[in-house]
């Protein structure tokens, strides 16, 4: 087990903590962690800890391997986490207890839903575990329960929650807006597909919610409360929202994902046209 345990010394933020990671050679995230002795959505996390104060509560809702939830922890905060494959949440208890964070770090076995419902994992994903998504029902050999995050009846303060649940993101929030209306804490939510970030979108809408920011190859985004922003500040970020879009037009080649896409058939081409 111990070649599977690395220790990250984060300097920039004076924390050092360690990792299970025991498919570093097969699993995306785990392969990155391993290899950058960073954690994963680094930028990300270093942008969310601006955002939120030392000591406070933060729900982690599709925890993996708990990258977010051990950073969170180091730092300071202290996190409620949810993960439903029970794969995941046992490497993520296993670096848990490596740092002695069980008083920091909170750990629901289970899915969140809309709605108290089974589920179950259709397939596994060797090579990126954190993409399985779930599929609502039952198996012959049983299932995972989902809950609503309001029937947890969480009374502490929360004041931020990331959503990672790979398509099922709207109905979590469904599934919170007692909790979201009560504490209105800042969301970051992953949306890699339009119509998922649409739903994501005008259910925060209906909260009084407003898409302030993208992040990560897999894209997160940061949803505000409307109270916390000004016009003026909306204003000045939609502009600058406008000048990367025109960017991204331009000439000039951009380090983005459709660019490296892009170059990457290109090569490809190239590659056949010389063979020919």
């Amino acid at each position: 087990m111990q070649e599977d345990v690395i220790t990250l010394d984060l300097k920039e933020e004076g924390v050092r903590y360690k990792m299970y990671l025991p498919f570093k050679e097969t699993d995306y995230i785990q392969r990155i962690v391993y290899q950058s002795k960073a954690p994963y959505e680094y930028d990300m996390l270093q942008t969310m800890l601006t955002r939120i104060p030392k000591g406070s509560l933060v729900l982690d809702v599709g925890m993996n391997i708990a990258n977010h939830s051990l950073f969170f922890a180091a730092n300071g905060l202290r996190v409620i986490a949810f993960e439903a494959n029970p794969k995941m949440s046992a490497i993520a208890k296993e670096s848990i207890k490596l740092n002695g964070f069980e008083k920091m770090i909170k750990v629901y076995e289970m899915g969140v839903s809309n709605r108290e419902e089974m589920a179950y994992f259709a397939t596994e994903i060797p090579h990126n575990f954190g993409a399985m998504s779930l599929t609502q029902g039952n198996t012959a050999g049983g299932g995972i329960i989902c809950k609503p995050l309001d029937s947890l009846k969480i009374k502490e303060k929360v004041v931020a929650m990331k959503i990672d649940v790979e398509g099922m993101e709207h109905k979590v929030l469904d599934g919170a807006r007692k909790l979201i209306a009560k504490n209105r804490p800042i969301i970051y939510a992953e949306a890699n597909f339009v119509q998922d970030f649409v739903k994501v979108e005008r259910m925060l809408e209906s909260m009084e919610y407003v898409c302030w920011d993208t992040f990560g190859y897999s894209p997160t985004h940061l949803f505000l409360p409307l109270e916390s922003v000004s016009e003026k500040q909306i204003a000045a970020k939609n502009a600058a929202k406008l000048a990367i879009l025109q960017l991204h037009h331009s000439a000039y080649k951009q380090e983005s994902f459709t660019n490296s896409a892009f170059d990457t058939i290109y090569k490809e081409i190239i590659t056949i046209k010389q063979k020919s």
